[in-house]
């Protein structure tokens, strides 16, 4: 993250079976702002499609789910 992230909000280091995920849809490094989170696991969602169509706020993937959750609870403020 640049100095400007690192202002503008906490920093988190988000479990390591989660940067995979992140990286796969363009974020570089291991500290990421909130807002960066949120960002790349919308477009995660986006592009593998996990979400149901006709009610697009549902996220389908059970497995999806549960890595949210694990990286909700483990997060490591840097």
């Amino acid at each position: 993250p640049t100095k400007e992230q690192e202002e503008k909000g906490t920093l988190l280091k988000p479990v390591p079976r989660m940067l995979p995920l992140l990286q796969s849809v363009g974020a570089e490094g291991d500290t990421f702002t909130v807002e960066q989170v949120f960002h790349y696991v919308e477009q995660y969602i986006k592009r593998r499609r996990l979400y149901d169509e006709e009610r697009q706020y549902l996220v389908r993937s059970i497995w999806l789910q549960l890595l949210l959750l694990s990286f909700l609870y483990s997060l490591h403020v840097e």
